[in-house]
């Protein structure tokens, strides 16, 4: 089983300090959107502003109470996978509540580090137990973020130098990589 959770705080920005990012409607819609498609678990929007995640949750209740459900069921369907928290602890806490035990916390990064564990490798994983794909927002997960996960997922790579996808495209490519039929 796989879930997913996209990290707004702590990550770094393009001058290596650490700060938040802002939710985005596009990656509160286009995640779920694949997350469902893909048959995750859950998707975990993380941000520590009340004033953020009050935005993020105000979007997701306009699918699932307001006019959306109406509009377009097909969104407010796949809208129902993402909650919103304060921070990466309480996802943890949550998967921990929701399964008894602590998944499988993998957290992903364009940058080649050693001892990478592979989509191959995670994608085998993926039978025996849960798997929490951790995503960052902005430059990137913080150490403090890699140093609480069990392994660092092998970056994307595509045929050139140029290597700076939106959360978005990372999170589908990844989902595919490791739930699609070609496997």
């Amino acid at each position: 089983m796989l879930s997913m959770t996209i990290v707004h705080y702590p990550i770094y920005d393009r001058k290596g300090l650490i700060q938040s990012s802002s939710i985005t409607p596009f990656d509160i819609h286009d995640l779920s959107r694949t997350a469902t498609t893909y048959g995750l678990d859950r998707l975990y929007l993380i941000h520590p502003s009340p004033l953020q995640r009050s935005v993020a949750e105000r979007i997701l209740g306009f699918w699932e109470y307001g006019g959306g459900k109406d509009w377009n069921p097909c969104r407010s369907l796949a809208l129902q996978i993402a909650e919103v928290l304060p921070s990466f602890k309480f996802a943890v806490d949550a998967m921990v509540e929701r399964f008894g035990k602590k998944p499988f916390l993998v957290a992903t990064t364009a940058k080649i580090l050693p001892g990478q564990i592979s989509f191959i490798d995670l994608r085998n994983k993926l039978d025996k137990e849960h798997i929490m794909l951790v995503l960052g927002t902005g430059w990137g997960l913080t150490e403090e973020v890699l140093e609480t996960c069990n392994a660092i997922l092998e970056p994307i790579k595509g045929p050139t130098n140029f290597n700076h996808l939106s959360v978005r495209a990372a999170g589908a490519i990844m989902c595919d990589r490791l739930l699609g039929e070609c496997r």
